[in-house]
């Protein structure tokens, strides 16, 4: 290892204007101390947080940055289900493929984006030489440490990385995604009455709003479908989080203007299974899920929250329900355009909305 070089890599680092320092730091110091296991085990984001009580969103951006400054290689590991052990390894993940082999196993398995792929990062070949050597199978982490998923959540990840994706023609699974569905009450009407230029400014501040709860909260901005916004979470509470902060900032704004240039949403929130593709390269979602997703969104009023039963189910989400005095929740089975048979669908008003 040249550590010379290193630490010269480190220095730019620390220099960048938003560095979090005591981040840098702690990665000088994990890598000093544990230098000659680098051939068998690379660098998890979250094992530096670990050694250095740390959030891991403190650390991620660090080793983002240090990609770009020669610092680190950023690797996408496919575990094996059973065994746990990488099967095969790329730094871009226009290499990945839907399909991994374990030659250990001697079987042949889907990829699971959220479940068999890890995010690690591995000193760059200028800086350590020295050939990657797996430990055994028992070391490896079940579910990884970091998941690709988890990484692609992170807006920094998007601003620098945005080119990553897959290619044209490959499709990845994800065994459980959270999706939010947001559309504007009445946005044909306030573009009839205000005009294009008016209309549009008010849907441009809307979007801020949301953009910004959105990604305080660790979600992913998907795609706009004119005034409608769709987004992904790691989890069920922070879309909660995220959607019940924007509300909150748009009763803000809408006591500063008047009636017809007030702004207000319909929300649906689904939790489930996805097929990660290549939109326009762009990373997108595909699947039944999000289909369901955008037609409970539509089933809402305005300044409702409308969610699934897969989401009602999670204990942390309705936890999260009534610490923030969301309450007279309302159960209902509906038709849902596009899918067989009724389903269920919850309904919560936000106390913000007025």
């Amino acid at each position: 290892m040249n550590t010379s070089l290193f630490l010269q890599k480190l220095e730019i680092l620390k220099k960048r204007p938003s560095a979090f320092i005591p981040a840098v730091e702690a990665i000088q110091r994990w890598v000093l101390e544990f230098e000659k296991t680098l051939p068998k085990q690379r660098i998890s984001p979250v094992d530096v947080a670990r050694y250095a009580n740390l959030s891991v969103n403190q650390v991620v951006p660090e080793f983002l940055y240090g990609v770009l400054d020669g610092l680190f290689d950023l690797n996408w590991e496919v575990h094996c289900p059973q065994c746990h052990t990488i099967t095969e390894d790329y730094q871009q993940l226009s290499k990945a493929s839907r399909l991994s082999y374990c030659k250990g196993c001697e079987k042949e398995f889907e990829t699971d984006f959220a479940r068999w792929i890890e995010v690690t990062f591995s000193l760059n070949k200028e800086i350590d030489e020295r050939k990657f050597t797996p430990l055994c199978a028992e070391y490896f982490a079940s579910p990884p440490l970091l998941s690709g998923l988890e990484l692609i959540h992170y807006p920094i990840f998007r601003t620098l990385f945005g080119d990553q994706v897959l290619s044209d023609r490959e499709q990845m699974q994800i065994a459980s995604v959270t999706v939010l569905f947001t559309d504007i009450t009445g946005s044909t009407e306030m573009y009839e009455k205000l005009g294009d230029v008016v209309a549009y400014n008010i849907v441009r501040d809307h979007f801020d709003i949301l953009f910004n709860q959105i990604e305080k909260q660790g979600g992913t901005i998907l795609k706009t479908i004119g005034d409608a916004v769709m987004a992904s979470f790691i989890r069920n509470e922070l879309a909660l989080r995220a959607i019940i902060d924007a509300l909150e900032q748009f009763r803000q704004y809408n006591n500063k203007h008047c009636t017809d240039e007030q702004v207000h949403i319909k929300i649906g929130i689904h939790r489930g299974s996805a097929i990660l593709v290549n939109l326009n390269d762009r990373l997108d979602y595909f699947g039944s899920t999000i289909n369901k997703a955008a037609r409970i969104q539509a089933v809402a009023e305005s300044g409702e929250i409308c969610f699934s039963e897969q989401v009602y189910q999670d204990a942390i989400f309705m936890q999260c329900l009534k610490e923030r005095g969301m309450k007279n929740m309302s159960r209902h089975s509906v038709n849902l355009k596009g899918i067989n048979g009724p389903q269920t669908v919850y309904k919560i008003r936000s106390h913000v909305v007025k």
